[in-house]
């Protein structure tokens, strides 16, 4: 595997590229990445906010200290308006692999395929 500044690129040999294939699609299918994910929507954003609203509390429950969400309106027009999704567990200091992003049900973990 190849990091091209920030973008991961594979090297498969041309005679592993039909099993490598097969796998990959597996794995997506499996994982639930290959599958359609939700309609943003009006609906969408307002659980989507209400999940970051939840996530936020547990985070304080926690011990950490993240940013205020925006308001509703606000957090739906960036969303449905720009396509700006609001990231508490960065925005947080939380690292990828922080245990709380878990426990908390970061809403990102499972953003839009739910």
């Amino acid at each position: 595997m190849q990091d091209d500044g920030g973008a991961n690129s594979i090297m498969v040999p041309p005679e592993q590229t039909t099993v490598f294939n097969e796998d990959f699609a597996e794995c997506g299918n499996e994982t639930g990445v290959n599958s359609p994910g939700e309609t943003y929507d009006a609906a969408f954003a307002l659980k989507q906010y209400e999940r970051t609203s939840l996530f936020r509390d547990c985070l304080l429950e926690n011990g950490i200290n993240p940013p205020e969400l925006p308001t509703y309106q606000r957090y739906e027009e960036d969303l449905l308006g720009g396509g700006v999704i609001f990231d508490l567990a960065s925005l947080s200091g939380l690292a990828a692999s922080d245990p709380l992003r878990e426990i908390c049900a970061d809403p990102l973990i499972t953003w839009g395929r739910e």
